[in-house]
């Protein structure tokens, strides 16, 4: 089959790769004019890390992971007031050693050192038009132009898809803000000596994090509490941030303060897509554009590369595309139900409103190893494969 995807990020770089392995011709497009590196540190495992390790993609992977041997929770005078050692967390969890730490950034550039040759890719490029037809789908760009018909389209461009917004409509219809934006970019502006690792300070309805990457960087991110504003401009977002979080404590405004206004800052919502279904016809969508889960579930990485991985498979399984795609609906929506139930009643402790909700997190924090404060865990969050892993 000859494959148009849109989205060069986590799934649809991961689609890129099974599809074209499997003998099938693949374009992709991006709207971005290079390989998007915005985003947030990624819990990598369950089926992200099968996926990627049958891709053989681990050790380089490995290389650039930020191993986090605790978290360490700060007031707002900068005392810790609770260091969780990972391995604490990862046994409650039921995680195994197959996990790791990694920014974004690092994924997306694995991926498409992965792909870049052995697939077409056209960065600057988007969809304007989506017709389809017995015989296949045209499409219409800006950007580069795309020739002939293609017998698939695969939505991969994220919780604010273009192809989804063409086919399903506008995104207001599937979009559940949970109540908070996340931010996140990259600074030397530390003023007072940290340990490397994680740190993090929680105020009501904010959760200010630093992830250690080496010597004098850090990735910052910033979650809070806030009313719908929509999309935030580029040019606005330290402003914005700096007002949402001009009372926050610890180092927080030394950090705000420290940042050029020319540092790109990514700052969006947190929200689930929920849609009633995946595909219209030869249009069908994967990763955060069908089902994002948000930030929160800790699995928009997993379900984006699972997604990728069953979907090609349904696809190679039989000659009926629409058969196809309804056995990969079928497959993984019951997951993806489950992790988005999960995330949002999880939402509330990951960021909480007030002190004495900060004082029993910080109570399960010091208990996780606790026989009934695991289960608490094991019911809010999930690393579970979909993936069997290789053998």
């Amino acid at each position: 089959m000859r494959i148009l995807i849109s989205g060069a990020g986590i799934g649809g770089l991961t689609l890129a790769y099974w599809l074209q392995k499997t003998g099938h011709e693949v374009v992709v497009i991006e709207k971005a004019d290079d390989v998007r590196t915005a985003g947030y540190m990624i819990d990598f495992a369950g089926s992200s890390w099968d996926v990627a390790n049958r891709m053989g993609m681990i050790p380089e992977l490995e290389a650039v992971s930020h191993k986090i041997e605790e978290l360490d929770f700060k007031n707002a005078q900068g005392k810790t007031v609770v260091r969780l050692p990972m391995e604490k967390l990862y046994r409650a969890l039921k995680i195994s050693d197959r996990y790791l730490n990694l920014d974004r950034r690092d994924i997306i550039e694995a991926l498409y050192n992965l792909v870049h040759d052995k697939v077409e890719i056209c960065f600057g490029t988007s969809l304007t038009a989506i017709n389809q037809s017995m015989q296949g789908v045209e499409v219409t760009t800006k950007g580069s132009p795309l020739d002939g018909t293609f017998d698939l389209v695969v939505g991969a461009d994220g919780v604010h898809s273009n192809v989804r917004q063409l086919i399903f409509g506008d995104e207001s219809q599937y979009s559940d803000y949970l109540g908070y934006y996340v931010a996140a970019f990259y600074t030397q502006a530390v003023t007072e000596k940290l340990e490397a690792g994680c740190v993090v300070h929680v105020e009501p309805n904010v959760q200010f994090g630093m992830y250690s990457l080496g010597t004098d960087r850090w990735l910052v991110i910033p979650i809070y509490k806030s009313a719908d504003e929509g999309y935030i401009p580029p040019h606005q977002r330290l402003d914005v941030l700096r007002s949402h979080l001009r009372n926050v404590g610890w180092i927080a405004q030394d950090v705000l303060g420290g940042v050029s206004p020319d540092t790109p800052i990514f700052l969006d919502t947190v929200t689930q897509v929920k849609l009633p279904k995946w595909s219209s016809n030869r249009v069908v969508l994967i990763g955060d554009a069908a089902y994002c889960p948000s930030l929160i579930s800790g699995q928009g990485a997993a379900l984006a590369m699972a997604g990728a991985y069953l979907l090609t498979e349904a696809l190679n399984k039989t000659s009926d595309f629409q058969t196809a795609l309804a056995d990969y609906e079928k497959q993984l929506r019951p997951h993806v139900d489950l992790i988005q139930a999960k995330a949002r009643k999880f939402a509330p402790t990951f960021v909480p409103d007030n002190q004495l909700k900060i004082m029993m997190m910080n109570w399960a924090m010091r208990l996780v190893d606790f026989p009934p404060v695991t289960r608490i865990f094991g019911k809010q969050l999930t690393f579970e494969s979909l993936i069997p892993a290789a053998s």
